[in-house]
């Protein structure tokens, strides 16, 4: 078991101060954020890999709180992975007076296990909610950083292991001067994936008269340009994914006509 200190250096975030629309809201001091990370290996069939996260951060109750006539703001910290789910969250409160409006610090720790579906990066995601905790308003979120998690060892490296960069599509450059009735190749082969996985193609027209590609999964299909007018454009967005994840955005190649119906093809 191995134990890191990690500190967020003053100004990293660009509001340290946060709090939502609701003006009963709880407040966070994201400056005084530190936390630590405690990573455990299994010990079957006892314990399973676990990922502990220790951090202290100030907090400071808003007078009569969210649930007025009650005097208590309640909050909470999430762990949020990469897809958006949450693995894990712990549950806080302050209470808060006009005469006595406070800066505490809030100690606490957040237990996570790795899973073979959880997908990086990891978050601390902070909320304001309710006694009921379960009206949770977003207020902001730290990033955890992938290499403390691996240092910390045992359920923290697994979990750092699991993150997936998800890959980038790269569609080729424009063509022009395309010569009707005659054979078209666009090319994905610049699409990547930062993790070194292996990719699948989907290629999708979005522009112009509907033309077949000979295999939309390839990464270098073909399809024959149609006759048109001199102005016709057909455009193709492609996207990739890592066995994981799609690309986060679609590339586009346009491909234009020659405008005329004869001479040589540019590619």
């Amino acid at each position: 078991m191995k134990h890191l200190y990690k500190s967020l250096a003053a100004g990293l975030l660009a509001s340290t101060l946060f709090t939502t629309d609701n003006a009963r809201a709880a407040e966070f001091d994201l400056d005084s954020l530190t936390y630590t990370v405690q990573g455990y290996d299994a010990y079957p069939p006892y314990y399973s890999a676990q990922c502990r996260i220790n951090l202290r951060v100030l907090t400071r109750a808003h007078p009569y709180g969210r649930d007025a006539p009650s005097n208590y703001d309640y909050f909470k910290v999430k762990i949020i992975d990469g897809s958006g789910t949450e693995l894990a969250s712990r549950f806080g409160s302050r209470y808060g007076t006009y005469a006595n409006p406070r800066w505490i610090l809030w100690r606490t720790s957040i237990i996570t296990y790795p899973t073979p579906n959880t997908n990086g990066p990891l978050t601390l995601q902070f909320f304001d909610t309710d006694y009921a905790r379960t009206n949770d308003t977003y207020q902001d979120e730290v990033e955890l950083d992938a290499q403390t998690l691996i240092d910390a060892g045992g359920g923290c490296a697994d979990l750092a292991l699991r993150f997936n960069t998800p890959p980038v599509a790269m569609a080729g450059e424009d063509i022009d001067k395309a010569i009707p009735n005659r054979v078209i190749t666009l090319d994905g082969t610049a699409s990547f994936d930062e993790d070194g996985d292996t990719l699948t193609y989907s290629w999708t027209q979005i522009e112009g008269p509907e033309v077949a590609l000979d295999d939309p999964t390839s990464a270098t299909p073909s399809f024959t340009y149609p006759p048109g007018r001199a102005d016709q454009i057909l455009a193709f967005a492609l996207t990739v994914n890592d066995g994981q994840a799609d690309s986060e955005e679609a590339d586009t190649v346009i491909v234009t006509h020659n405008g005329r119906s004869h001479g040589q093809h540019s590619r």
